[in-house]
């Protein structure tokens, strides 16, 4: 026994000794990860009444349900062509009958939304649902009947409402006689059906033209009246609400502007015949930035309707207003974590809040706070993001209305409530942060222009003036800091583009005082801005305008435009760019991905199932550099041969739309429209000692060998290849598939896990194209 065991750990040593040791740096590439900011854009939501705890949400990403008080999110399989949500609602009388609504498309559920199936593709835009109080069976759907032709709204006179009595199996029209012929309105933006009286049937409509109002029915919708709710002609209906059925002061509430005046509540008690307005005090303000307000009546307070609304008690914020019929008076019901909620659900003492851009809150009594329950969900835009040198797993994320920081890659976020574009960081001193700003407003005639900076890492921001407007007229442009660049050889020397509508004001700013003083450098809207890898006075800007190319070599003081000429641009958007350290410039734009290398001519790299590329970023560590290209809708692509070639990179990531690519020490992030920030492993590290690149296939003896019940197989592909390797016993009986998957260019490593199997020898064959090898392992358990 003793002899047998040292013939053993002699074989052990022999092989041990004989192994070439090999530094694995090429790893095999990691499916991509969503680290978040987990928030979302919440179209609508809805509750089931007798199950507060059971909660819908429409969003930008499609229709999640949560069956727990929204702790937790799944995303429903709605079998959609369209990824956005816009409207849910849930039968009052069947809680288990559900619609959901996108662009063109209605889709229901019997089965608390178990299952799906499509009742209604349209060719017109649907605005709204709603189901028959009484009987789920009858649907009425509302539509937008504009068509856009180069950025003009047509009307098209001929649907508006349609419905069904058979839970969407057939559909008729439904004619507005007696109003304006049968023409009228043009944008149908809500529907009410009465639950106290089914065939009173109310909807609210848009001020496309002199048809908007409210139209009303009380003979299920054979015949209709129009009342206005205010003496202007294009009036707009935002929010349209009833009290529900057994509340004996019947109400219908509906929130109103014209041209000229504020958004007030507009009242009417005798089923919309005659309407009465109140407005809110000088406190309150709901409307502003938001199209559709959040409006709710709870069953368990019908005498109280509930609206999102800015409160200005001193200190103006956002909050849940109520008003109160039986007393006709206003009051503050709580604060709102943000501005303008898009949906406001309230049942026995459960409420929820969903947001645009925020995401869903729930109401703590206990402490009194909103907490955000997006866990599962997360369908945020991203701006830009950048990542701290000194830390990384510590991010800063520019989204819609708000500015958030994760330290700890992704677990938790915190908000900061700031509206940027872009950010930068300072690689000597990561606690200096410039960001530019992304104002949700038209900027006037004479309105100073600002970019911003932190000095402690992002929790405090001071402001820099980059201009003030003056020149040609008063007309409003909406413009914003399209990118941002500090010298990493002299960081006081700054570069802001400026980009945006199109006005007085766009360009290329220059600082050489860590954003003292400003001066004007380009006179066109600036996208973004790229350095040259091997020499920091060269300098690359795109532009928006007809998409531009130019280069400076003095740090950015002149510009030599390196793209066609003015009458003769090669593209409509540049949207990034980078340089690799072969000193060849790639240009993202929205006619596809072009590499310049010096010479007149800019030459479109082929290879991409996408025209518009959107995000292009340069691992110019290894050797040849690895080239990773974003683009609009179908994720992203990579090379290592300079471009010739492309493979797809989406291992676990959806198809989404790629708005930002950066490179960490040895990840690859991501920045998404609607998804949120990804990261994946790189394939060569920053931090990683370069290789060769395999120029053969290659499967090395695995180790240890013997082993138990773990092993290593390292194996090499010298280009993109399906790969294989599987198991074999000594009878040549499969036992196991350890690799099967398409692979880039690389040296790879896979651990074998042989616990289930006895004590024996085996092989394991490895198969890349006509590329076939076997190798023999111990087992010794």
């Amino acid at each position: 026994m003793l002899l047998k065991k040292l013939n053993i750990f002699f074989l052990i040593f022999i092989i041990i000794s004989l192994l070439i040791p090999i530094k694995i740096l090429l790893s095999q590439p990691t499916e991509w990860q969503n680290i978040g900011p987990f928030m979302g854009y919440i179209n609508s939501m809805a509750m089931d009444n007798a199950h507060p705890d059971t909660v819908y949400a429409a969003t930008l990403d499609g229709l999640y349900r949560s069956f727990n008080g929204a702790e937790n999110w799944s995303l429903m399989d709605l079998q959609s062509p369209e990824r956005e949500i816009n409207k849910v609602i849930i039968s009052n009388s069947h809680p288990n009958n559900i619609l959901c609504a996108s662009e063109y498309n209605i889709y229901q559920s019997t089965d608390y939304g178990d299952t799906w199936e499509t009742i209604l593709s349209d060719t017109v835009r649907i605005t709204c649902i709603e189901f028959n109080p009484d009987n789920p069976r009858t649907i009425i759907v509302g539509t937008d009947n504009r068509h856009t032709i180069s950025g003009y709204h047509f009307l098209e006179r001929t649907k508006y409402i349609k419905r069904s009595t058979d839970g969407g199996v057939s559909w008729k029209e439904v004619s507005f006689n007696g109003v304006n012929g049968s023409n009228s309105p043009v944008s149908i933006k809500y529907i009410i059906i009465d639950p106290s009286d089914t065939t009173k049937i109310y909807v609210g409509s848009e001020n496309q033209s002199s048809d908007g109002g409210i139209l009303v029915s009380h003979n299920n919708g054979v015949d209709w009246i129009q009342k206005r709710l205010t003496t202007f002609s294009n009036e707009n209906i935002y929010a349209l609400i009833c009290t529900p059925v057994g509340y004996e002061n019947h109400t219908l509430y509906a929130i109103t502007d014209g041209y000229g005046i504020d958004r007030q509540l507009c009242i009417s008690k005798d089923a919309g015949i005659t309407w009465y307005r109140r407005s809110a005090p000088s406190s309150f303000k709901f409307g502003g930035n938001i199209r559709d307000n959040a409006i709710y009546i709870s069953a368990d307070y019908p005498e109280n309707v509930y609206i999102g609304a800015e409160y200005n008690n001193g200190d103006l914020h956002s909050s849940i207003v109520g008003y109160n019929i039986e007393k006709e008076s206003w009051y503050h019901v709580v604060d709102a974590p943000h501005t303008y909620p898009t949906s406001i659900l309230t049942c026995n003492e459960v409420d929820y809040l969903g947001f645009r851009y925020n995401g869903v809150y729930k109401y703590s009594s206990e402490d009194e706070t909103w907490n955000l329950k997006q866990k599962g969900m997360n369908n945020v835009e991203i701006y830009d993001f950048a990542l701290f040198p000194n830390d990384p797993n510590k991010l800063l994320v520019a989204i819609p209305d708000n500015l958030v920081k994760t330290t700890d890659r992704g677990k938790n976020w915190t908000i900061t409530d700031h509206n940027f574009s872009c950010l930068t960081i300072n690689d000597q001193n990561p606690s200096i942060i410039f960001a530019g700003s992304k104002p949700g407003y038209y900027l006037n005639f004479m309105d100073p222009f600002y970019c911003y900076e932190s000095e402690d890492g992002g929790d405090s921001w001071k402001s820099h003036k980059l201009f003030t407007r003056s020149g040609l007229s008063d007309y409003s442009y909406k413009m914003w800091n399209g990118d941002i660049m500090i010298f990493p050889n002299d960081p006081e020397k700054i570069l802001v583009g400026v980009d945006g509508g199109g006005g007085c004001g766009e360009g290329l700013y220059k600082s050489t005082d860590g954003g003292d003083s400003w001066h004007e450098e380009y006179n066109t809207g600036v996208s973004t801005i790229a350095m040259d890898p091997t020499n920091n006075d060269i300098v690359y800007l795109g532009t928006t305008n007809l998409g531009y190319v130019s280069r400076s070599e003095d740090g950015g003081n002149s510009w030599t435009l390196i793209s066609p000429s003015y009458d003769n641009a090669f593209v409509y958007n540049v949207w990034d760019l980078d340089v690799d350290k072969n000193d060849q410039v790639f240009a993202a734009t929205s006619s596809g991905l072009f590499k310049w290398g010096g010479n007149e001519n800019w030459t479109l790299v082929k290879g991409f199932p996408t025209t518009n590329t959107t995000a292009i970023v340069i691992n110019n560590h290894p050797e040849p550099p690895e080239y990773y290209v974003g683009t609009s809708g179908d994720g992203i692509f990579f090379s290592n041969d300079g471009g010739l070639t492309w493979t797809s990179y989406n291992n676990g990531l959806k198809k989404l739309s790629i708005t930002k690519l950066v490179i960490g020490k040895s990840n690859l992030f991501a920045g998404t429209i609607n998804g949120g920030v990804w990261s994946t492993d790189l394939l060569v590290g920053i931090d990683d000692e370069k290789v060769s690149i395999p120029t053969e296939y290659n499967l090395l003896q695995n180790y240890p060998n013997p082993f138990n019940p773990t092993t290593a197989i390292r194996y090499s592909i010298p280009e993109h290849s399906n790969v294989t390797i599987k198991v074999f016993d000594v009878l040549g009986r499969k036992v196991s598939t350890i690799v099967n998957k398409s692979l880039l260019q690389g040296n790879y490593e896979v651990e074998w896990d042989a616990s289930e199997l006895t004590s024996g020898i085996y092989f394991y064959r490895m198969q890349a194209g006509e590329f076939v090898e076997s190798k023999k392992m111990i087992l010794l358990r």
